[in-house]
């Protein structure tokens, strides 16, 4: 499968890169060509074959008009408080267009991506043909995040997302904003014309404009500087390390994930539990719960609340859509003996170490940034802190496999005291405890030491006690 959908990208990159030489006719506020004038319009597409859940997402193609977010408002009344992704490709179009559109996807709280929709029956040449897409329903096709594209005024309008995710073979490109002028003229025999002009000076009233709404939804102004690389006629094609740089881009898709969410046919909504896969789950639960060792038993259990062994406990005010998030999250926070390692991004992409935990019995160890170790008392770690879920809006994504281990992973709404970020979890099936925890910081002020921080974790009961020096603490 992953071999199928690797040559898939290689495929779709070359059909992008084919058509690059079109998109260097574009114009910032009108991509004036005859490929992509349709104005955009949106889609509920859903995959094909449906039984007890689905692949769901909204698709969103064609120009970015004046009136486009008219008509996403009136499109999400028929989602009936639904929440899911935007797909966008598009070549670009108006600006003040797509900052409004992007307005109201950050206000509804919904994700974006760049991919491409392909509805079940169109033709190659035409993979969104309107006589598929069903207008007061579902149409049904398949989505792909490979050599997908987002140009001019498009990625304005994908900024919106509180998350926002793209392939690293899809293309992204930005370029100067032009402003088209008309002035009437009469020539010697009194006959009147319209002469136009297009310039690509700036307006102070739009930049300022671009300037807050950039800031607002976290994406880096440095983004104008890579804007003036390209002239209207141009495009400059964003490296995929520097739109997680700017901002524009807060998750990355590998190569065999695509856009989408998985909803639960029974309810409607994007679940964790879904009729077999339930009674799957809970059996899982159940046959864990029957091997862990109880909390004054078993090697290294001083610490070992009974919490961590069951799911038998739950907080007062704990989002029921997270249930199985909360309990894998008391599982593993209330380990005896595990490690944690904390990454952010630098400039580059690349993940730099930033603090290691050690968990050891009542004791929690802590290095920073290569510094001398110091130990505090642990404290057992709960799923609502001050009448505050840690976790709301979970939602089951498409099971994974990491590092070699079968994975649940969700996406959840995450707080802890001023902190606030998008989580995705990666949670193991055999053991129902965290094996990876990525946080994104979306939002205008920042409340994590990075816009993307990484936790994995580490369950070797062996822990290595540091050496501490004078200055440590002690627990």
């Amino acid at each position: 499968m992953i071999i199928r959908n690797y040559i898939q990208v290689l495929l779709f990159s070359l059909v992008a890169s084919l058509i690059l030489p079109i998109v260097g006719n574009a114009g910032a506020t009108t991509g004036d060509r005859g490929v992509g004038e349709e104005p955009m319009d949106f889609a509920l597409v859903q995959n094909d074959g449906c039984q007890e859940t689905c692949i769901q997402w909204i698709s969103a193609e064609g120009k970015i008009m004046p009136d486009t977010p008219r008509v996403f408002r009136r499109f999400l009344k028929r989602l009936g408080g639904r929440k899911l992704p935007v797909v966008f490709q598009s070549y670009g179009g108006d600006v003040k267009g797509a900052l409004s559109l992007g307005r109201i996807i950050r206000k509804e709280g919904l994700e974006t991506a760049v991919g491409r929709t392909r509805l079940r029956g169109c033709p190659m040449e035409a993979p969104r043909c309107k006589d598929k897409i069903v207008r007061n329903g579902w149409s049904t096709g398949e989505v792909r995040a490979g050599g997908a594209y987002c140009f001019s005024a498009c990625p304005f309008a994908f900024a919106g997302g509180q998350v926002r995710a793209a392939s690293p073979s899809a293309a992204i490109g930005l370029h100067q904003i032009s402003t088209l002028h008309r002035t009437a003229e009469r020539s010697a025999t009194g006959k009147k014309t319209i002469k136009e002009t297009r310039s690509t000076k700036i307006r102070p009233a739009i930049k300022k404009e671009l300037s807050e709404y950039f800031k607002q939804m976290g994406v880096g102004e440095d983004v104008f500087f890579y804007m003036d690389l390209a002239s209207p006629q141009g495009m400059y094609h964003v490296p995929a390390e520097l739109t997680l740089k700017l901002g524009l881009v807060t998750k990355v898709f590998s190569y065999q994930d695509d856009p989408g969410y998985v909803i639960c046919l029974s309810s409607g909504q994007r679940d964790s539990t879904c009729g077999a896969a339930k009674a799957k789950e809970t059996e899982v639960v159940a046959s864990i719960n029957g091997n862990l060792p109880n909390s004054d038993e078993g090697k290294h259990a001083e610490f070992e609340d009974r919490r961590s062994n069951g799911p038998d406990s739950r907080e007062v005010g704990e989002d029921p859509s997270c249930e199985m998030l909360n309990r894998a999250y008391m599982r593993t926070r209330n380990t005896s003996r595990y490690s944690t390692y904390h990454y952010v991004l630098d400039q580059n992409g690349e993940e730099v170490l930033v603090l290691e935990l050690r968990f050891v019995d009542r004791a929690l160890y802590s290095n920073s940034g290569n510094t001398s170790w110091r130990v505090s008392p642990r404290v057992v770690i709960d799923t609502v802190e001050n009448g505050v879920p840690v976790f709301r809006h979970c939602l089951r994504l498409l099971d994974k496999v990491v590092n070699g281990v079968d994975a649940y992973h969700f996406s959840a709404a995450w707080t802890r005291g001023a902190r606030r970020a998008h989580a995705e979890v990666w949670v193991a099936k055999d053991t129902l405890r965290t094996m990876v925890v990525e946080l994104t910081d979306g939002a205008a002020k920042q409340t994590l030491p990075s816009r993307k921080v990484f936790e994995r974790f580490d369950f070797n009961r062996e822990v290595v006690i540091p050496t501490l020096d004078a200055s440590s603490a002690a627990p």
